[in-house]
């Protein structure tokens, strides 16, 4: 990324063609370089965008690994079930979380 990036700033690629050399995102490629705050690009590539993760690093590798696990017994694990894992975990250790703790109404 840090190459890709580098390169279109020094306007010797484009977006499209830096992202296929680099094997990048052409979308992701083009947040970083227009990313008008920070103008080294190697503070940059360490900074990360988009939303703040739910649960610290620790345990988050610790999900991942569960997930491995759980998909080599045959028993791949859903969008939702991660979510719903994830809720749990941040309801246990009493994290802070973006999500809204709603009840289902019932029909």
């Amino acid at each position: 990324m840090l190459k890709a990036v580098e390169t279109v700033r020094n306007r010797a690629m484009g977006f499209l063609k830096a992202s296929k050399t680099f094997g990048v995102l052409r979308s992701s490629l083009e947040n970083y370089v227009n990313h008008k705050i920070i103008q080294d690009a190697e503070v940059l590539c360490s900074t990360k965008l988009g939303r703040k993760c739910v649960l610290p690093d620790e345990l988050e590798s610790k999900l991942a690994e569960y997930r491995m696990v759980m998909e080599e017994r045959f028993y791949g694990l859903r969008t939702n079930d991660i979510r719903s894992l994830v809720f749990q975990i941040s309801s246990q250790k009493q994290l802070e979380t973006p999500f809204l703790r709603r009840q289902r109404s019932s029909r």
